[in-house]
């Protein structure tokens, strides 16, 4: 298989820059909001536990991925009774087999009613069982950010206590995850030049015999929020206030060269393979943000000669990061078993393997699967394989169809890597299931490496590896897929499982019948009609055909189309929702226009009926759809104004220059539109595209607008941290009136249309910006937004 990359979102989970490859690089921050953030890495399940300030709640967020913690799966599993408030640093441990989060809560008579509290859960998934509340840690004491560690045996609890140098660190030994045995004593208070009088959020890490304690200082509200840091001997008495020495200067502090700023409250984290130590801290990109969205940075750092940590200074939001080690891999043994079992060994990549999945009903499914993009992805799984032949699984993603992987006969004690290729969804919500297949072989792990968005294939390699056929002689010569005539020939590409997307690719009919592509097909199998799905076909009756099976033909529509045997055509499906839309040789205006809602996702493919028929450069990309039906605007960041949804639109209130993008979007050649509709006072509103480099400020930001304004006018500029007007024309925009505006946007050349999709209101070349994110803007008034959609325009 030849693979086509096509560019169409090259995602990260940056904001202001975008990763090469989000299974190699990464941009911060990993969030938008993300003040006082704690993560800790469970090597039982396998899986990264991430919580932070919410203010009024304690949420949980797990992953398999460090740096997608936001798209992983979260949970409110607590919420605080009548007249508690400012929840704040919470922190969850695991301690003794149970599950504790640590917080700051306010009873409400102000700073000498806040303290920290304790929650325990004794489930073995913290997702699941119930969180008990078990006290105020120091009962007389207010102050806030509570953190515990263990030391030779013992648990030590840690805070910033309220005194009157503001607050200084305190540290006691506990009985129990709950309670002090011995009295607090003062560790750490303001007497260097480079602290404020506020010294808080202490945080431990331990190595080679020494424990390092990091503390913010200054404000939360200013640029020159920062760390300290505290260091004993392991072996010292950790109760005495000589026992630690402080740094002579800040730690980690912000950097006016790469615009972060107010590097406070952190915690630390490991690799996932424990090679490597990362920092994980709030900070705000640009100054003068505050105690504002504080987002979620996460790092590598290194150690000193002398056996301190080197945090470096924090990473630029455009400088791509090397994720951690093994971050992509996921042991065989944190998946979800059936009539399977662990095998322990010292060869494995963390020291035991799944085999004996040698049953009907044996599986080994891998759960929670957090890929970093939509897209098209290499799966590699570490094997052994002693059984005396070679052997196979049966694979199926996402519920996909199952196909088989082959392992090669390489000995019980040797690991071998076997590969197939797929498509996974952005987010926690993907799964890879292994059953029983020929002869025997043990699992150790998959691992992520991404392709690239599009799924292709234009058989320039001679060979078809990674579809599946079902009936008919399928064959690739001179770089095409051909198949002789039969009644119903098909082929499904192996692992596809795609909901709304662009397929396409080249059909050649040699004479008679249809011939054409198949999407969201499932259950497909040797029968003319036997499988569910829709097909999209040409017909030598001179016809373009859609219909579905359902193990039986149900014809759709049809429209007029000259269709000449021996004649590639160029076909492209574009499925959204329930619309669906074929465009033959044209690719800006459909032949066919169809709604249909039998059928929301499944796999892509190819057909033919009673003809000999060729297909080639073949492409399936996912395409970019929020019509806010689930009333969520999860992945939209915000800058500026109050977001929120209302009646199934994306709404904002009146403010100067409020912005929303989607944050793991990249686009270069786009076709971008949504409807908007301003809904009260005067000003413009409209559609950001190519948009990189965002924050707070009504031009901090660069890339292009195309905006509706009041003033009886569609507009087009671009901003680079300033605004410039590029171009408009005269038309009437009515308050309360829902516009469509569609912009495509290729190479230079961008068309701006307003309800008329056919003719464009404004039509100009512009060089300043290339590629980047899709978002929404006002300036003035409030407004309304909806129906977003956006496609690659290769």
């Amino acid at each position: 298989m030849t693979l086509l990359f096509t560019l169409w979102m090259a995602l990260s989970l940056a904001v202001a820059g975008v990763a090469a490859s989000p299974t190699t690089d990464f941009n911060n921050p990993v969030n938008n909001i993300g003040a006082d953030p704690w993560m800790y890495y469970h090597d039982n399940d396998g899986y990264y536990y991430f919580t932070r300030t919410t203010g009024d709640n304690l949420t949980i967020w797990r992953s398999r991925t460090m740096t997608g913690i936001d798209s992983g799966e979260q949970k409110v599993v607590w919420t605080p009774p009548s007249g508690t408030i400012d929840i704040w640093a919470p922190e969850i441990h695991f301690i003794g087999g149970k599950w504790y989060i640590y917080y700051t809560a306010n009873t409400g008579c102000g700073d000498s009613c806040r303290g920290v509290y304790v929650v325990e859960n004794t489930s073995a998934d913290p997702f699941t069982g119930t969180w008990t509340g078990k006290g105020k840690v120091v009962g007389s004491g207010a102050g806030l950010d509570g953190s515990v560690f263990e030391n030779g045996g013992t648990l030590y609890f840690l805070y910033a206590g309220y005194d009157a140098n503001w607050s200084s660190i305190y540290i006691a030994a506990m009985s129990n995850p709950w309670t002090l045995s011995t009295s607090l004593t003062k560790i750490a208070t303001r007497d260097q030049s480079w602290e404020s009088d506020l010294v808080e959020g202490p945080e431990v890490i331990k190595r080679n015999g020494k424990i390092f304690i990091s503390y913010s200082t200054f404000p939360c509200w200013s640029d020159d929020y920062r760390l300290g840091m505290l260091t004993a001997a392991d072996t010292a008495n950790l109760l005495s206030t000589s026992s630690w020495t402080k740094s002579s200067g800040p730690v980690f502090q912000s950097s006016s060269a790469n615009n972060v700023y107010g590097t406070g409250h952190n915690s630390f984290t490991k690799s996932k393979d424990g090679t490597q130590d990362w920092l994980v801290y709030h900070a705000n990109t640009g100054t003068g943000q505050g105690c504002g969205p504080r987002p979620t940075r996460v790092q590598q750092f290194t150690w000193n000669t002398n056996g301190t940590p080197n945090f470096g200074i924090p990473a630029s939001p455009t400088s791509a990061i090397a994720v951690p080690a093994g971050e992509f891999r996921i042991e065989a043994e944190h998946a979800a078993l059936n009539n399977a079992s662990i095998n322990y060994k010292s060869g494995a990549s963390h020291g035991a393997v799944v085999g004996y999945i040698d049953y009907s009903d044996s599986y080994v499914l891998f759960k929670d699967i957090n890929a970093p993009a939509a897209g098209h992805y290499k799966i590699h799984v570490r094997y052994t394989n002693g059984s005396g032949a070679a052997s196979t699984h049966n694979v199926s993603v996402n519920g996909s169809t199952a196909f088989p992987i082959s392992y090669s006969n390489i000995g019980w004690e040797t690991y071998g890597d076997s590969v197939f290729e797929t498509q996974l969804k952005k987010g926690y919500q993907n799964t890879i299931k292994f059953t029983k297949g020929d002869n025997y072989a043990e699992i150790d792990s998959v691992e992520l490496e991404w392709l690239g968005t599009a799924y292709g294939d234009n058989f320039n390699d001679g060979n078809a590896n990674g579809w599946s056929t079902y009936d008919g002689t399928w064959s690739v010569s001179s770089g095409a897929y051909g198949v002789n005539s039969g009644a119903g020939y098909k082929a499904v590409a192996n692992g596809t499982n795609l909901s709304d997307f662009v397929y396409e690719g080249d059909v050649k009919i040699a004479s008679g019948g249809d011939a054409g592509l198949l999407f969201r097909v499932s259950e497909p199998a040797v029968g003319g009609d036997s499988l569910k799905g829709y097909y999209a076909a040409l017909n030598t009756n001179n016809t373009v055909v859609l219909g579905k099976f359902n193990n039986s033909w149900t014809y759709l529509t049809s429209a007029s189309f000259t269709v000449t045997p021996g004649t590639t055509y160029h076909m492209k499906v574009v499925a959204s929702g329930t619309s669906i839309k074929i465009y033959v040789t044209n690719m800006d205006t459909p032949v066919v226009t169809f709604t249909d809602s039998s059928y929301s996702s499944g796999g892509i493919g190819l057909r033919t009926f009673n003809s000999a028929v060729t297909f080639d450069n073949l492409v399936a990309t996912p395409v970019f759809a929020d019509g806010f039906s689930d009333n969520n605007p999860d992945g939209w960041a915000t800058y500026g104004g109050g977001w929120g949804i209302s009646s199934g639109a994306y709404t904002v209130g009146a403010g100067s220059g409020y912005k929303s993008v989607f944050s793991s979007s990249s686009f270069s050649n786009v076709l971008y539109e949504g409807d908007v509709r301003i809904t009260s006072g005067g000003g413009d509103a409209g559609l950001l595209f190519r948009v990189t480099d965002p924050a707070i400020g009504a031009d901090s930001l660069k890339g292009y607008y195309a905006a509706i304004n009041t003033g009886g006018s569609v507009i087009l500029g671009k901003f680079n941290n300033n605004w410039t007007y590029i171009t408009g024309t005269s038309m009437t925009i009515t308050t309360g009136t829902t516009y469509h505006l569609k912009i495509v946007a290729e190479g230079t050349r961008i068309r701006v249309y307003v309800n008329d999709m056919a003719t464009p209101k404004i039509d100009v070349t512009d060089t300043s910006f290339s590629s980047g994110s899709l978002g929404a803007r006002v300036s003035g008034p409030a407004a309304a937004f909806d129906n977003f959609y956006a496609e690659s325009r290769n």
